[in-house]
């Protein structure tokens, strides 16, 4: 490190000092465009004929050569699909620009039959640029071009560099300071399935980031997207239109600082682990009771029903401790491949790509609790205190399996198919101490998760009459499956009673004549989601003398079905009187053998499930919108329109506290969302938007579920809330777009957001511990800037020596400033505060170095989160709002080309390994002389929960055919 320390400072001494060429030299400017249509091309290629010196057009067409001596040159001109061209005896005079107009022809080649045209790339930063800028709305994206250039694995470690956007626990996204039921998120113009049973998110780490051809994150209302969102909606494109045919076969290894290597603690699995999903072994047997059905049986004095119940617990699966291993370096396994084949009257391609990865985490996590501060003798009072030693192992495999045809010049038919199965097995070893009650315990649980997500489309875009009418539809399929087959839980407690006793200062498991299922028990979980939708767009551009508008109008269907179930199952003293009570004293093993699992002198299953442990729930969304793009002059043009959305979402469950009362959530309503932007051109180059729309934010099926999950890592209970609203949000932006070159952006901007009844997460207070639930505030705003900027230093290579090496290099930075207040009456406890999930600022950037001679690609990358709530407090028992703070991360990659087929790609993720901290601050009036007059307001602060993530380094390998 220090080496590298004073190479960059000998580097930067010699820029400073290098000179500067002024040698007496022209250049020659021009535009080219479409002899036809007369629009402008952007990206042609611009070459002084016999050399390599030149130049690609910018989003307006333009083009400058620079630094050419006095002379006399020829300019070859080419782009895909247009026929080449050359314009002979340009003359450059010193210190004087050649000025031209450059006209190119659309190519079509015919041989027997067949017609040759290209697509459209969309996958380029300099394409990413161009669809900013002639979009109508405030919209930010990053392309498969940049991601190619960091150590991004998957969609939600890319998603954090576009501006304003932030990930929670690796998978959900936060926009404009948003927590993630505030976003919506549509894969290949489709609404995708939700992974996770308690948040409304999609998990963008099911889709690899080779998958990808570019995100756009859409931050205004307009009539064509969703209603449902208030941060972003973001736009998910998978690549589906390849080229030419390809096979691309890539593998890496990955360090993890404090994991790799060291000690890993793990149960045993079944035979598919590696496979991403279990094989049965977990899995509660086939001829298993259902819950009501088990419930009887474990209540029953019929001896041929307790024999049963005998039975069926000495059956189950007796996987009670977790074996210790090595930790092995992380494993990527990638197979892609691209096929395109030209017919007579068609083309059609194909892209197919595997992805397989295996890694290991280890954590060493403290997570505390507290009561109220006792301000006056300035002392917490903790309510417990844990050291988790958590060991977690996930395997992701992945399938991405697009077919495309066109034919004719604008008609294409594609077929994406998105499959990824995600495994996820964690091992948590606790220690610490329980105030309530006194207790001090060691605690185990042993989950394992199976996530299975498909999303299916067959879609179509076509163009008529000379491209003034433009068609595109969708119908499609998405399924997800979310399976925690016997998550166990055990608890023991260490004896301090009695100096003199046995078995004083050992463990033992506690059971009791009532089982506990979230302290020492067993939980399966399951949950189904299908979607089915369809949805059609219009575009028709009208012609009425010079003023052109353009109408657009379509529809969008979606039926959302979902089922979910749990089991809870624990043990308990089958007789009080014949208890053996060396049980709870034995190994772990042993306690679960079939000679303590009986009806006399040891333990019996005991079914603790409840009806609204389960619920099914179904969404019905008619969806149709009509809008007007209106060049209101030149410069000067207004996108507006209305969307209505009829929206039933159905829940059907039973009371928590008496589950014979039946609870039937209907909620059936029709909005009216109007929208409305304005685009000003400043120049060519700058232009200002305005804009406003209407959203919303539904509840999602968990958050009004009556039912109560235990959460272990939180020590805590997860309810929802039958009676939730609906929130409204007014949405207002306004934002400055500057392109000085094709590759080239900076955008500064402002938002304002209006909420009424906003949902978010609360702590509320439950005897023991605490419950987390939802509930609807009154209303809040939501406000800030964000300031980004794309800059190339092309310009460098006119320069000499040293300084000209610069021009490989450009620079993003992206800042986010956000202010949040949720508002409260006055005679409330609750005082204004930000919104769950808002930080008051974001900042990434990047500094990126391509050399396409030496095949050299390196970048470094930053980024920090201002700390956000993450639990709101409940002002009325004391309890604080909990913090997630701040902590900078800088990633750093090199990839290099080696010949013709291999590259090479290595870098460092999280090089600073700075903590994650949740946090609690306190506030009160110090009365150090107890005399009811304060001395002055000081501030304490309670750790929750802190780690060491560990740093990652990584190295790969890929070879293309």
């Amino acid at each position: 490190m220090l080496n590298f320390k004073r190479l960059l400072i000998a580097t930067v001494l010699v820029l400073v000092v290098s000179g500067i060429n002024f040698a007496q030299t022209g250049s020659i400017k021009g535009v080219v465009t479409d002899k036809k249509t007369k629009e402008t091309i952007i990206g042609a290629s611009v070459v002084i004929s016999g050399t390599t010196n030149g130049v690609s057009t910018d989003l307006n067409g333009n083009f400058t050569i620079s630094n050419l001596k006095p002379g006399t040159y020829s300019l070859s001109l080419s782009y895909i699909s247009y026929k080449s061209k050359t314009i002979e005896n340009i003359k450059v005079t010193a210190e004087n620009a050649s000025e031209i107009e450059v006209e190119i022809e659309e190519e079509s080649i015919n041989i027997k039959g067949i017609t040759v045209t290209a697509s459209r790339k969309t996958d380029t930063e300099m394409s990413m640029i161009s669809s900013i800028k002639s979009s109508g709305l405030v919209v930010s994206g990053i392309s498969n071009q940049q991601i190619q250039k960091s150590q991004d694995r998957d969609a939600s470690e890319v998603i954090k560099r576009v501006p304003g956007i932030t990930i929670i626990d690796n998978r959900f996204v936060v926009i404009r300071g948003l927590a993630e039921r505030y976003n919506v998120v549509w894969l290949n113009n489709a609404s995708t399935p939700s992974s996770e049973s308690d948040v409304k998110a999609f998990s963008f780490d099911v889709i690899p980031s080779a998958m990808l051809d570019r995100l756009m994150i859409y931050k205004t209302p307009a009539p064509e997207l969703p209603g449902d969102f208030a941060g972003g909606a973001v736009m998910i494109f998978t690549k589906n239109d390849p080229e030419k045919n390809t096979i691309n076969i890539g593998y890496s290894s990955s360090w993890r600082s404090g994991t790799t290597g060291n000690d890993f603690y793990m149960s045993q699995g079944g035979k598919t682990d590696w496979l991403g999903f279990d094989d049965g072994t977990r899995s509660l047997p086939k001829s298993f009771p259902n819950y009501s059905d088990m419930i009887t049986l474990t209540n029953s004095q019929f001896a041929s029903d307790k024999d049963l119940v005998q039975q069926l617990g000495q059956n189950l699966n007796k996987i009670w401790t977790a074996e210790a291993s090595k930790a092995k370096p992380d494993m990527r396994f990638s197979l892609s491949s691209t096929f395109k084949k030209s017919y007579n009257t068609f083309s059609i391609g194909n892209i197919t790509s595997i992805s397989y990865s295996n890694t290991n985490t280890f954590n060493d996590i403290f997570r505390a609790d507290y009561q109220n501060y006792d301000t006056l003798k300035d002392k917490r009072d903790t309510s417990y205190y844990f050291y988790d030693k958590q060991y977690t192992n996930t395997v992701k495999a992945g399938v991405l399996h697009n077919w495309v045809l066109s034919f004719g010049k604008k008609n294409k038919i594609e077929f994406r198919n998105l499959i990824n199965q995600i495994g996820f097995s964690r091992t948590t070893l606790r220690d610490g101490k329980d105030f309530y009650g006194g207790i001090t315990l060691r605690s185990y649980e042993f989950k394992y998760r199976s996530r299975f997500t498909y999303s299916g489309q067959l879609g179509g875009s076509h163009s008529f009459n000379e491209e003034k009418t433009k068609i595109d539809w969708t119908m499609g399929y998405s399924f997800a499956n979310r399976k925690e087959p016997d998550l166990k839980r055990l608890t023991t407690i260490k004896s301090t009673d009695d100096p003199d006793d046995v078995h004083y200062g050992q463990y033992a498991v506690q059971f009791t004549t009532s089982a506990t299922p979230e302290l020492t028990g067993r939980v399966n979980t399951d949950m189904y989601e299908n979607i089915y939708n369809a949805t059609a767009n219009m575009e028709q551009k009208l012609a009425f003398g010079n003023f052109k508008p353009q109408l657009k109008a379509g529809f969008y269907l979606e039926s959302k079905n979902r089922e979910f179930s749990a089991r809870n199952i624990g043990y308990r003293i089958a007789k009080t009187s014949m208890f053996n009570w060396s049980i709870p004293y034995m190994s772990i093993d042993s306690i679960f053998m079939n000679e303590n699992i009986n009806n006399t002198n040891g333990i019996k299953l005991d079914e603790k499930t409840n009806a609204s442990d389960s619920y099914t729930a179904k969404n019905q969304l008619i969806a149709g919108y009509i809008a007007l793009n209106i060049p209101i002059t030149a410069l000067l043009k207004i996108y507006t329109g209305i969307r209505i959305e009829k929206n039933r979402q159905q829940l059907f469950s039973f009371q928590t506290d008496n589950p014979a009362i039946p609870i039937n959530v209907d909620n059936d309503t029709i909005n009216i969302l109007p929208s409305i932007n304005f685009t000003y051109d400043l120049t060519e180059k700058s232009l200002v938007r305005l804009g406003y729309g209407m959203t919303l934010n539904r509840p999602e099926f968990r958050e009004i579920a009556p039912m109560l999950f235990y959460d272990f890592e939180l020590k805590a209970g997860v309810r929802g809330n039958v009676n939730l609203k609906n929130a409204y949000i007014h949405n207002y932006d306004i934002r400055y777009e500057c392109y000085p070159s094709a590759a080239e952006s900076f955008t500064i901007g402002a938002f304002y957001k209006k909420f009424t009844n906003p949902i978010e997460t609360k702590v509320i207070p439950s005897g023991s511990g605490l419950d987390y639930s939802f509930a609807n505030a009154e209303g809040a705003i939501n406000y800030g800037a964000e300031i980004e900027m794309r800059k190339s230093l092309a310009s460098f290579s006119k320069k000499s020596g040293l300084l000209k090496n610069l021009k490989n290099f450009t620079l993003v930075v992206n800042t986010t400033f956000i202010k949040s207040i949720v508002n409260f009456q006055k005679e409330k406890l609750e005082k204004d505060r930000p919104l769950q999930g808002q930080s008051p600022y974001i900042i990434n950037a990047g500094t990126f170095y391509q050399n396409d001679s030496l095949g050299l690609t390196i970048s470094a990358l930053y980024n920090i989160v201002g700390k956000r709530i993450i639990y709101v407090g409940d002002p009325y028992t004391g309890s604080p709002d909990t913090y997630e703070m701040s902590r900078n991360i800088i990633d750093f990659t090199v990839a290099k080309k080696i010949g013709k087929h291999w590259q090479a790609k290595g870098g460092v993720q999280d090089i600073l390994n700075q903590k994650v901290l949740f946090k609690q601050s306190i506030e009160f009036n110090q009365d150090t002389n107890n005399d009811g007059i304060g001395e002055g307001v000081v501030k304490r602060d309670q750790n929750i929960l802190f780690y060491k993530p560990g740093s990652y380094f990584t190295l790969g390998i890929t070879y293309l055919f």
